[in-house]
């Protein structure tokens, strides 16, 4: 019984999961009761041994993407329900797989950035990181991402910035640069980063730099903003190295892990969260989409 209330509470807003169990299996039982014991197991389901995938015979490809979740902190003092701060926390999710096959492996925590790094190493082992394993990484270019690539994988790994999210910053400064050609313009220099001609993208920038004024708040334009990007990244967007090895160059499937794992669950309307309760509950969505929930649920036993 207990499983099948996990089952749903892992899934849906515990109010929804508690009508779908009723409606299943012809049980009533509250959304409160339904809640304690999600929450129960999802606690100790970090635990869970995760099968790791056979080395790979080329290359392990990894990401590393964060994304903003609700948070609640109750007043320490006073009336807690009054007094409780509504805040915004970055979760951290990581993906590792082998170049030869689209099997993968997951990770998730709202850590620090060391702590993210260490998740994201013990992420990509779950994938089949050996000793002896080429490492091709990507992220959004982020200083404390590339950090933590070089401290947890060193020099086997190359790193490559999000082409997508690259992308971004020209689509932002397109109209800036080329007006009603814009698009024509935006697609010449993304066919300029996928030949590794960065300089020619960064000298086309230079040449539309909007003027300063003392009324833009602070504010860095969009082609200032995308030329110091792009200045700062270029050591790592080799992406016509990363094409003509067969790798990819964007993050999508990390991109896409946060949204089935994370925000479909813990972004709903309404939904704010305590840290240990998010935290808990990503971390059992996570073992799911492992392959693990058959294992947590024959390795531990029913919580009384």
């Amino acid at each position: 019984m207990q499983r099948a209330l996990v089952d749903f509470g892992v899934e849906h807003s515990f109010v929804s999961a508690a009508a779908r169990f009723a409606e299943h299996y012809g049980w009533s039982i509250s959304p409160t009761m339904l809640r304690h014991w999600t929450l129960q197991h999802a606690r100790q389901s970090a635990s869970t041994k995760v099968e790791a995938l056979p080395a790979p015979r080329q290359a392990l490809i990894t990401a590393l993407d964060g994304s903003m979740v609700p948070i609640v902190r109750p007043a320490q003092s006073g009336d807690r329900r009054k007094n409780k701060e509504l805040l915004w926390r970055e979760i951290r999710v990581a993906i590792a797989r082998r170049k030869e096959d689209a099997s993968a492996r997951y990770g998730a925590t709202l850590d620090s950035c060391l702590g993210a790094g260490l998740m994201w190493r013990q992420t990509a082992e779950h994938g089949g990181l050996r000793d002896e394993t080429p490492v091709h990484a990507l992220a959004d270019g982020a200083p404390w991402i590339v950090e933590q690539c070089d401290r947890q994988f060193g020099e086997r790994a190359t790193f490559l910035v999000d082409f997508h999210h690259v992308s971004d910053y020209l689509a932002a400064a397109a109209v800036t640069c080329a007006g009603k050609d814009s698009s024509k313009w935006f697609a010449q220099q993304k066919q300029r980063l996928l030949e590794n001609r960065t300089e020619e993208v960064l000298a086309e920038l230079a040449a539309h730099f909007e003027t300063l004024s003392k009324n833009s708040d602070g504010k860095t334009p969009p082609v200032r903003q995308a030329h110091q990007y792009i200045k700062e990244r270029k050591n790592w967007m080799d992406y016509a190295g990363a094409l003509r090895a067969g790798l990819p160059i964007g993050s999508g499937p990390v991109e896409s892990a946060h949204r089935h794992i994370v925000q479909a669950r813990v972004k709903k309307a309404g939904a704010w969260w305590l840290e240990t309760n998010i935290e808990s509950l990503v971390q059992m969505r996570v073992v799911r989409a492992n392959g693990g929930w058959n294992n947590y649920w024959t390795s531990h036993a029913s919580l009384n």
